[in-house]
């Protein structure tokens, strides 16, 4: 439109009345649903069948999963993978060198026992220790001859695990290593 035209009072009506808010027809939505209705694409029913057989189809999974993982679950598979002790002991014989170069070393020792396919794991012992007595009574002590850690070992035999005992790092600072088998019932 250019400035030269001049709209009709009726067009001016028509476009007055396009700026008021509109107000939708009260019952449209009710027409919508009975249509939807009619054409299948909501149902009327109540969901309860529908959802009492997909809560029995979860709990019916879900047994299944518990019984699958009883059947593949073996706990003697995980409460046992080691069978042999390494006890190392320290004395006045014990001559320690180089923190960092002794962890390397013991470290590469432990390597080589896996790659040899035996499961092995260890810890070092604090030089204190703290015992129990039958009393209750509590003795703390620093001996002569002391246990400075331990290695746990799945070794095949007792000819194994003494041959990985005596491989040992331990041996060659003068240490001591006591071989001991687990009571396995």
């Amino acid at each position: 439109m250019n400035n030269q035209e001049q709209l009709t009072p009726a067009e001016k009506e028509v476009f007055e009345a396009l700026r008021q808010p509109v107000q939708p027809d009260i019952q449209l939505e009710d027409r919508v649903v009975n249509a939807l209705k009619e054409e299948g694409l909501i149902s009327t029913h109540s969901g309860w069948r529908q959802w009492t057989l997909r809560i029995a189809a979860s709990i019916a999974l879900l047994a299944v999963g518990i019984i699958i993982g009883k059947i593949t679950y073996s706990p003697m598979e995980t409460t046992s993978q080691f069978n042999y002790m390494l006890v190392l002991y320290e004395d006045s014989r014990f001559t320690p060198s180089d923190p960092e170069e002794m962890f390397t070393e013991y470290s590469k020792w432990m390597t080589g026992i896996q790659e040899q396919g035996v499961t092995i794991d260890g810890q070092e012992m604090k030089p204190t220790s703290l015992f129990l007595e039958p009393d209750g009574s509590q003795v703390t002590t620093e001996n002569e001859r002391r246990v400075g850690g331990y290695f746990v070992i799945n070794a095949t035999s007792l000819d194994q695990a003494i041959k990985i005992a005596k491989n040992s790092p331990h041996l060659k600072y003068g240490g001591s290593i006591e071989v001991k088998e687990f009571m396995i019932r």
